[in-house]
């Protein structure tokens, strides 16, 4: 058996593994900024989109006492 091949060969696996893991984390947190950045686009859009569709509401309230 070739000893140092296979610790070579073991080693370079567990390399591609935790290189791999730490590509899924990247990808998984650059998901998730972009997911609330969206979030937070969609949000402004609505808003404005309420604004030009309805601009009185919202602008003052009509008391009596």
């Amino acid at each position: 058996m070739d000893i140092p091949a296979l610790s070579t060969a073991m080693a370079q696996g567990q390399l591609k593994a935790q290189f791999a893991t730490e590509l899924a984390s990247e990808v998984m947190d650059m998901a998730e900024v972009n997911g609330q950045n969206m979030i937070d686009m969609l949000d402004a859009v609505t808003k404005t989109m309420e604004k030009s569709v309805q601009p009185h509401v919202g602008g003052s309230i009509d008391i009596l006492l």
